[in-house]
């Protein structure tokens, strides 16, 4: 018989640095917060199992009528 009941409570904890990661110094320039060290971003997490996901963002300013455009219709 297929399981029909499922009882389960999940904790997530969650951690964001927004900033230039310089991997010599092991550290993230967060701007605003200053520079810290990712061993103490991470010490919290120390011997958990952790997902770890980066993204690049890359902002573009356009003007209108530009080629390079992502918004034209073919």
């Amino acid at each position: 018989m297929a399981k029909t009941l499922t009882y389960k409570k999940s904790t997530t904890t969650t951690l964001k640095a927004v900033g230039l990661l310089d991997l010599s110094q092991e550290t993230i320039d967060t701007g605003d917060s200053g520079v810290i060290s990712i061993s103490d971003l991470l010490s919290d997490f120390n011997d958990e199992i952790i997902e770890l996901s980066i993204k690049i963002k890359e902002d573009k300013e356009l003007s209108i009528g530009d080629d390079d455009n992502d918004n034209e219709s073919d």
